[in-house]
């Protein structure tokens, strides 16, 4: 079984220590690496280091402007003033991936280690990197032009690298060096390693908990969905990952205003692995397995279950709208 505990104490926190030009032209490559991110599968139970003493962490969640590089894939970690991806003073619109349908700009943190990072897309559209960039080769995949090229990156502290992407383009990806990787996962090898001395992980910071107003399943985020820099911030898939790999108690906070129906899909994707429909149909706790496709948290780890953040404190986007909701004045989410 899964073990749910009821979370009221915060921990520490964790952090890691424009204009966009073209890509330089630089040299032709014949062959790229192959992609090394791989899916994780979610065990059943697994040993843990009982050498480390009882501490929980906080982790922060994606900015530009924050030096924690924690994705293998820079694409997930893509933000901007406004967002995701910045099309002039407002988020760029984006189709169901997170990719933009504009001309858009989107930052990521420098401090990514060093290394020839592979860089691609699909589409007739064009990217380019404040950094140096090989001629993409370009192919045809199933009628659909295929992009790769290599960018070179030399890490730097309290920087960003900006990105520009011209649509039409899809499924972006800038993955690190398959030795900058943790083995088997779509996480950095110093993210991981700077985890493992603790037992718990609280993601209030990375599930950007503080104002959310998600309500509804379907406007949390997925997997598929490129940046977690939304406003569901980390999709639930990676914070069961990351629980997976650490063999870690995870420490979850539930948005505000989440509904019966998204707190049953929430527990059902930690405990059968189903990632839920995208329609909000009715949820029912106590239907059997459904459609497995994601991995389940392992049976080790503990969840500590935290409404929203701290509501008996003095951050007002969580604790005013409880106390809305508790003398009537907000009906229905849409109220806000």
């Amino acid at each position: 079984m899964v073990t749910i505990i009821l979370a009221t104490q915060a921990c520490g926190n964790f952090t890691s220590t424009e204009t966009t030009p073209a890509p330089d032209p630089g040299t032709t490559t014949t062959s790229l690496p192959t992609d090394p991110i791989i899916t994780i599968s979610g065990p059943t139970a697994r040993p843990r280091d009982t050498s480390l003493n009882n501490f929980g962490i906080n982790v922060d969640g994606i900015s530009y402007y924050n030096n924690s590089a924690i994705f293998a894939d820079m694409a997930k970690a893509i933000s901007s003033n406004h967002g995701r991806w910045d099309a002039g003073p407002a988020e760029a619109p984006l189709d169901s991936g997170g990719n933009p349908l504009v001309k858009a700009s989107g930052s990521v943190t420098a401090d990514y280690p060093s290394g020839d990072y592979l860089v691609s897309w699909d589409g007739t559209g064009a990217l380019s990197a404040q950094e140096k960039m090989t001629v993409p080769i370009v192919t045809n995949v199933g009628g659909t032009q295929h992009n790769a090229a290599m960018m070179t990156h030399v890490q730097k502290q309290g920087a960003w690298i900006s990105f520009t992407a011209t649509p039409p383009i899809t499924n972006i990806r800038i993955v690190a060096p398959t030795s900058e990787i943790y083995p088997g996962t779509y996480f950095l090898n110093d993210y991981i390693n700077r985890l493992k001395p603790f037992t718990t992980i609280r993601f209030m910071g990375a599930q950007n908990i503080d104002g959310t107003t998600i309500a509804n399943w379907t406007e949390r985020t997925w997997p598929d969905q490129g940046s977690r820099a939304t406003n569901g911030g980390f999709a639930y898939e990676d914070i069961i990952a990351l629980g997976n790999i650490l063999v870690a108690d995870v420490w979850v906070n539930l948005p505000v205003l989440a509904t019966d129906d998204y707190v049953c899909r929430m527990a059902r994707l930690f405990k059968f692995g189903e990632s839920g429909d995208k329609q909000d149909l009715p949820c029912d706790p106590k239907a059997p397995a459904g459609d497995v496709n994601s991995a389940s948290l392992n049976i080790t780890s503990k969840i500590y279950l935290e409404y929203s953040n701290e509501l008996w404190g003095g951050i007002p986007s969580n604790r005013n709208v409880v106390q809305n909701m508790a003398m009537g004045v907000i009906k229905t989410p849409s109220a806000i």
